[in-house]
């Protein structure tokens, strides 16, 4: 199966700096780091570029403070206006690109009480205009669609099929999808999907979905830990041609007593590692099957 391009999400770890993620992510075993621009201090953007060159991780994803056109309230509050907003995205875009970031993740947002069809307009616009100034920085824009059944109403496309559609409307050839197995594992046809759509991906988003009473977006598991087929969605991936970035994005309230946030980093990220590695391997045995069924 080839050997696959681990990364580690900051938001995975929000209570350590971005020198002491820098630390975790290669003692972890991750060869890249996805940059969060809530990572970045203010006036500081020069020491943080110098400390991460001298490690030995690359930068291939990166989410701004701002990431999407539309607003995206209550969960990720924001200017109102879609020019203002537009502005904070591309800034975000040049200040993170000096680490060679390759893909940018974003949602649509969506404005509460707008007809749907003026806010698909406005996230079209805006996406055009992000993935312009995106081009020009040699860089991808990756649209997340993000299930909307736990709390978390932050954009027009869901499920894979819609993201596609709003990406057929921007027509971009630098837009692509963020694909978050956390998102997308319970779709009907969801293996079919990702083989037939596997070269319209630009990253993976890896966790896991607990197994028992999920308490919010905020409640993952860590992967191999859950009960999502992670094998079957890595194999799917590869045979429709995927060759990107698969990123460890773990969310975990904080205030639930178990919280994964509440464990010493080391070991929520080494326990990640190995189910991310587990679930690779996996999925060879899985496309051995899947080739020995093909042919009968």
């Amino acid at each position: 199966m080839g050997t696959a391009k681990y990364s580690i999400c900051q938001l995975t770890t929000p209570n350590s700096s971005f020198e002491e993620d820098l630390e975790l992510y290669e003692s972890a075993g991750a060869t890249g780091i996805s940059i969060c621009e809530i990572k970045l201090r203010e006036g500081e953007d020069a020491a943080i570029l110098e400390a991460f060159r001298a490690s030995s991780l690359t930068a291939p994803i990166c989410i701004g403070a701002c990431n999407s056109p539309l607003p995206a309230e209550p969960a990720f509050p924001g200017p109102q206006d879609l020019d203002t907003r537009l502005e904070l995205i591309c800034q975000s875009l040049r200040r993170m690109a000096p680490f060679g970031v390759v893909d940018a993740i974003m949602t649509t947002g969506k404005r509460l009480g707008t007809a749907a069809d003026v806010d698909r307009r406005a996230a079209v616009e805006g996406f055009r205009e992000i993935a312009r100034v995106a081009d020009g920085l040699g860089m991808r824009v990756s649209l997340e669609p993000v299930r909307n059944d736990l709390g978390l109403d932050v954009t027009l496309a869901t499920t894979l099929p819609e993201a596609l559609s709003i990406l057929d409307e921007i027509g971009a050839s630098n837009v692509n999808i963020c694909y978050d197995v956390y998102h997308l594992w319970d779709t009907p046809d969801i293996v079919a999907l990702t083989r037939a759509h596997a070269a319209e991906i630009g990253c993976v988003h890896v966790a896991d979905w607990r197994s028992d009473n999920t308490r919010g977006w905020a409640d993952r598991a860590l992967p191999g830990e859950g009960v999502i087929d992670l094998p079957a969605l890595f194999s799917a991936l590869q045979a429709g041609g995927y060759d990107g970035w698969y990123d460890l994005e773990i969310f975990s309230e904080i205030d639930y007593p178990d919280s994964l946030w509440k464990l010493p980093p080391e070991e929520m990220l080494s326990r990640s590692t190995a189910g991310f590695w587990n679930a690779w391997t996996a999925a060879a045995e899985v496309r051995r099957r899947d080739a020995l069924a093909d042919r009968g």
